[in-house]
């Protein structure tokens, strides 16, 4: 039981120092794009909240390993499913960090890289590739869509610079500043 513990604990450090090593690397592109950052230049990320949402469950799969490991003697092999609920908070909880550290959109001038959230490719497109856009009507993500009218990503709104991307959108003219509005 002691080396689930420490097994939580040694996780949770990892997907810590992973996550700050990303927004590092990150951050220094990010200072050389934010001298002239504009709709033509800039650096998206999912919210801070997916991060703190993984740090939270990592500290509690900690807290509740050490707390059923106390019992363990009483209770014996009766202690597995607890133990179970711990190792899906901690794997929840590092998910939440990686994805929110590895997520980020970058804008530079037509080029857009997208870098995925867990797993996937890196997906890299122009402005100029994007014929349609559509926004949502509950969540008001945006679609994008190619010549052939295939959706080939969608922006959340939920990302930091989603109002600069959908400057960007209006400047293109491919997006009405009505459609925003009235959805």
């Amino acid at each position: 039981m002691i080396y689930g513990i420490f097994g939580a604990i040694i996780m949770g450090c990892l997907s810590t120092w992973y996550e700050k090593e990303q927004k590092r690397r990150t951050m220094e592109l990010e200072r050389a794009i934010l001298d002239k950052e504009d709709t033509h230049h800039f650096v998206s990320f999912l919210p801070a909240a997916s991060t703190v949402l993984g740090r939270i469950a990592v500290g509690l799969s900690i807290c509740m390993a050490i707390f059923f490991s106390l019992g363990i003697e009483e209770k014996g092999k009766d202690m597995i499913p607890y133990f179970v609920i711990v190792a899906v908070t901690l794997l929840i909880g590092i998910l939440f960090q990686v994805s929110g550290a590895r997520w980020k959109m970058i804008v530079e001038e037509d080029d857009v890289t997208v870098y995925p959230a867990l797993f996937g490719k890196v997906k890299k497109f122009k402005i100029s590739d994007i014929k349609y856009v559509k926004v949502g009507e509950t969540k008001k993500e945006i679609s994008l869509y190619n010549a052939q009218n295939k959706k080939f990503y969608t922006v959340d709104p939920a990302t930091t610079k989603a109002p600069l991307f959908k400057a960007r959108l209006i400047e293109e003219r491919l997006l009405q500043l009505n459609e925003l509005t009235s959805n």
